[in-house]
């Protein structure tokens, strides 16, 4: 229909913001009618234009690849209809008003005898056009809304007169409806497979982090963080603080949801003259150990560690390399790995602050502005600026695992400070460091893990894939620190969406890792043994199948609470009345439904409490502390109702 093709191109461009590129070319088109010259067009002509469009097509995917990275895909799809409009307007300006198919087709330019009908792309044209307008920057609704218009209209201009209105309207609505619920089920259809393939990733694929690149999953749809795969086990003294915050890289450039590292890569260290051991700085007090042990599937990654180390150590490290903001990248065998640590406890070596970590991308700036206006940030000292931060984040914004839908090429950031206000750490992280950088302080984006959870079958602490976790770390006094503001309960509610099948994977894990150590030599075996072992598996998880469910109701109740926690005696007084938390219940519900209080607010005042001891940064004040042994007192010696 008239005008059918200029409505594309503008819809394009509103999309994918060129409208300027695509209204011009939308005129230039319109005009044709008011030229009466027309080109003496071949078909080598055509070949050739075509030939020239595909080269300038390669040269500009390839420019966007390296600038943008992965999500240069949807930049390329964004730009596809700049491709066909040489042709088109080669089409337009010519006198036979069509494109012969030589231009798109190899054989047909080695076989010019062939007859092939010439091919008109004015539907073409506009097809890539709407397809080419889904990446970008309109909502679901509008996109769709637009799309379909814009079929209508194409429904409407061809309409068979030999039927009735009523029936072309009838049949148009049931079209489009189809057409709508196909496109939504390919957008499900699309975020389910993306879960999916996330879940095998992080479940059987593990590979080390990339110290160059890290995607932050900022926008991404459905349930993040998810899995229960075993990455890392730390055995150390049960007495150190917790939870454990092991770093595995840090990066100082935002764009595009991507978090990346610009500068020099690692150097080489040389190890000390102790066989295996690397010393990385001067220890200046008492030094704590971690053992670690992780499976890798390259043999080339970065290691999970505390940030205050000063000694690595490791029979299967065969290259240690350090890079400048801190991370150690090590060369090993495929397989498990294992290494020691010796770290100073509260230092944090990042290396020294420079220009890249004070960048701010120019389509934040105007939000992070807004943004530190309203958490009082903005010209205070770098202390207070970090308590404003942290106050800003606590009051306003929620802890999220489902994220909103979306499409690639939005800011998804933009919508979690002004809109939203609920998402996982990578997004609290994301914006705490951009904050920080708004209000001068240098900060960077940090990744590793945050462990608290002990196995007793594995005398050790474990790192679930789903303790992966992000923050921020500020350069103030001097020195770098942790600037974490994802609420503390995001360990618990993680825990809760777990997937209730991870005690089979566990102790399929475990018995991988004995294995592995009877090939390393560490655990004697007679290899008689080895030809009863897959009988014994199988009669093992037979027998497992019940002992499992006992140990959700046994092992559940000790593992809800620690030994060393002020709520302890709560838990013991209700255990001894065959009351346990159920699995997935937080210390809070479980505590209000089971424990009637009959002192107001107490019992929600306390559990806070705890909450901030086990996850705040610092702890609790003598203050506190002294609170929270009070209320827990009180809730002890007041009279309980019937139902406990």
């Amino acid at each position: 229909p008239p005008g059918w093709l200029f409505a594309c191109l503008t819809f394009w461009g509103i999309a994918t913001e060129q409208l300027s590129g695509a209204l011009t070319c939308a005129a230039l088109l319109s005009l044709r009618t008011l030229v009466a010259h027309r080109w003496a067009l071949e078909s080598r002509h055509y070949v050739r234009l075509a030939d020239l469009s595909s080269i300038g097509f390669v040269i500009l995917t390839g420019y966007l690849f390296t600038e943008y990275g992965v999500l240069a895909i949807y930049r390329v799809l964004a730009a596809f209809p700049w491709v066909l409009l040489p042709l088109y307007f080669a089409q337009e300006y010519g006198v036979s008003g069509r494109v012969p198919r030589s231009a798109f087709i190899m054989s047909l330019r080695k076989h010019p005898t062939i007859v092939a009908h010439a091919v008109d792309l004015r539907p073409t044209v506009g097809a890539t056009c709407l397809v080419a307008a889904s990446p970008g920057v309109l909502s679901v609704t509008w996109y769709a809304g637009g799309v379909a218009c814009l079929l209508l209209a194409l429904l409407v201009a061809n309409r068979n007169p030999r039927y009735s209105l009523a029936q072309w309207s009838l049949t148009a609505v049931v079209t489009l409806s189809l057409a709508v619920g196909a496109y939504l089920g390919i957008v499900r259809a699309q975020l389910a497979t993306s879960d999916l393939l996330q879940s095998l990733i992080g479940e059987w694929g593990f590979i080390p982090t990339d110290l160059d690149q890290t995607s932050t999953a900022i926008g991404a749809l459905g349930r993040l963080k998810l899995s229960d795969k075993i990455r890392l086990r730390i055995a150390t003294p049960l007495n150190i603080p917790l939870p454990i915050r092991l770093t595995e890289a840090r990066y100082q450039k935002f764009e595009n949801g991507i978090w990346s590292n610009r500068g020099p890569g690692p150097t080489t260290l040389d190890s000390s003259t102790h066989k295996l051991a690397w010393i990385l700085r001067p220890a200046t007090a008492a030094t704590r150990q971690l053992t670690i042990t992780t499976e890798r599937r390259q043999e080339i990654g970065a290691l999970a560690l505390p940030a205050g180390i000063v000694e690595l150590m490791g029979d299967d490290l065969l290259e240690v390399r350090r890079h400048p903001l801190g991370m150690l990248v090590v060369e090993a065998r495929p397989g498990f790995l294992r290494y020691r640590a010796n770290y100073l406890s509260g230092q944090l070596y990042a290396g020294a602050p420079n220009a890249e970590d004070v960048l701010i991308p120019e389509a934040y700036r105007p939000v992070l502005a807004r943004i530190a206006e309203e958490a009082h940030s903005r010209g205070r000292l770098p202390a207070v600026a970090i308590l404003q931060i942290e106050k800003f984040f606590a009051q306003n914004f929620r802890y999220s695992l489902i994220q909103p839908g979306y499409f690639p090429g939005r800011k998804p950031l933009i919508s979690f400070l002004l809109s939203d206000r609920a998402g996982h750490c990578e997004y609290f992280a994301t914006a705490t460091t951009l904050l920080l950088r708004q209000s001068g302080i240098p900060a960077r984006y940090a990744v590793g893990y945050l462990v608290d959870e002990y196995s007793t079958r594995e005398h050790a602490f474990i790192a679930r894939a789903r303790h992966a976790h992000a923050w921020a770390e500020a350069f103030i006094g001097g020195k770098w620190r942790v600037v974490d503001t994802t609420p503390g309960l995001w360990l618990e509610a993680e825990a809760f969406h777990g997937f209730p099948w991870h005690l089979f994977g566990d102790t399929v894990n475990w018995l991988r890792w004995q294995l592995q150590r009877v090939q390393r030599g560490e655990l004697a075996l007679d290899s008689r043994g080895l030809l009863a072992l897959p009988f014994l598996l199988g009669w093992l998880f037979w027998r497992l199948r019940p002992l499992a469910r006992r140990r959700r109701l046994v092992i559940k109740p000790a593992s809800a609470i620690r030994e060393q926690s002020e709520l302890r005696p709560l838990f013991d007084s209700l255990a001894r009345r065959g009351i346990y938390p159920r699995p997935g219940e937080t210390t809070l519900d479980f505590l209000t439904q089971h424990w009637p209080s009959t002192g107001g607010g107490i019992l929600h005042a306390m559990v806070m409490l705890h909450y901030a001891k086990r996850y705040r940064h610092g702890g609790l004040t003598t203050e506190e502390r002294s609170t929270l042994h009070h209320y827990v007192e009180v809730l002890l010696n007041e009279p309980r109702k019937s139902a406990i």
